[in-house]
């Protein structure tokens, strides 16, 4: 089974990239597919947006049943995870990297389309992603504001 490549899978790749994590499991030929934010803070959101994409896109398309769902009280992480042979098409189809990340580059078949890594950089900014302005004092009489992303 092929995941079809769109906006959504995009941005998939996005959150992959920021807080999620595809790796093989120990001794073992399947694959993990984690996704996790803070217990706190992005729980809603998982629930509400995150899961439900996941699920349409992934889950219900290879599996034909949702995703399950971890969580940590102690550790304070919410979020997803999926363990099987079959995630292989993670990587396949969608160019997510298997292992540790280390230099991750976005995928040509985001990079080509404009919509595509728009949605890429929703999902990536959606985890790791900050965005603060402020004033540009070096510069006199001028409103202008200085914004960098971290």
């Amino acid at each position: 089974m092929k995941i079809k490549r769109n906006e959504n899978t995009a941005e998939l790749v996005g959150l992959s990239f920021g807080d999620g994590g595809l790796t093989y499991r120990t001794g073992k030929k399947r694959l993990r597919f984690q996704l996790r934010g803070s217990l706190e803070e992005d729980k809603e959101h998982y629930d509400n947006y995150i899961i439900p994409l996941f699920n349409r896109e992934v889950c219900i398309p290879i599996f034909n049943k949702n995703v399950g769902i971890v969580f940590n009280k102690n550790a304070g992480f919410y979020g997803l995870s999926k363990e099987s042979e079959k995630l292989v098409c993670l990587s396949e189809d969608l160019r997510i990297p298997i292992g540790v990340k280390r230099e991750l580059s976005i995928p040509n078949w985001i990079k080509e389309n404009t919509n595509y890594i728009k949605r890429f950089l929703r999902g990536f900014f959606d985890t790791d992603g900050t965005i603060t302005c402020q004033r540009n004092y070096s510069i006199k009489n001028q409103k202008v504001l200085v914004c960098t992303s971290a």
